[in-house]
């Protein structure tokens, strides 16, 4: 079975590659993190690959690499970017892509939030350990602004071939509905 834009992430249908794509700090990582669990698939960052300790960058050729690595897998689930053909061949090769596109606003207000709990000295949830947030405050704005008006409407553009295996969570609310039903419990 194939899921349909609309349907339920926790349907029977049993994904064993899923690739989770969207704007920064609007809960790839923890949506990525229930269905990794809910399904028994590892889960990988692209972030954890595409940043070294405080924020540098690897070679592009060796992120594109690792990450063609993970994609040859029989089992996975992929979020965040990375060089924009493994995100293209992610999709190719993914039972299920989730599209996570709430407003801006949203991205912005989370992604802050995130920043602030940073400052707060809370430990972060997902990305790397030895990439302190506290300091990227405007790194982090211009990231979003990117994506949101260079990357985005290319990916909408592509997901568009791939509508048959695409889900996209449009809000706060659809994306705590989908984490409810993969885990059992209500996001905080």
């Amino acid at each position: 079975m194939i899921l349909l834009i609309g349907q339920d992430l926790s349907m029977d249908f049993e994904p064993k590659r899923i690739a989770v794509i969207g704007n920064g700090g609007g809960g790839k990582s923890t949506l990525a993190a229930a269905l990794s669990e809910r399904y028994g698939l590892a889960w990988h960052e692209v972030d954890k690959i595409q940043f070294g300790p405080n924020w540098s960058r690897p070679p592009e050729d060796h992120v594109r690499a690792e990450i063609n690595a993970i994609i040859e897998q029989p089992e996975w689930v992929i979020d965040g970017f990375g060089p924009y053909d493994t995100i293209l061949r992610r999709f190719d090769i993914a039972d299920l892509i989730v599209f996570i596109d709430h407003p801006l606003w949203v991205h912005y207000w989370w992604a802050m939030e995130r920043q602030i709990s940073a400052h707060q000295g809370q430990a972060r949830f997902g990305g790397r350990e030895d990439c302190d947030l506290r300091d990227v405050n405007r790194e982090m704005c211009q990231a979003i602004w990117y994506v949101h008006t260079e990357l985005r409407p290319k990916i909408v553009e592509d997901l568009k071939r791939f509508s048959a295996k695409v889900q996209t969570v449009g809000s706060p609310e659809k994306l705590n509905e989908h984490l409810k039903e993969l885990t059992g419990k209500v996001p905080e």
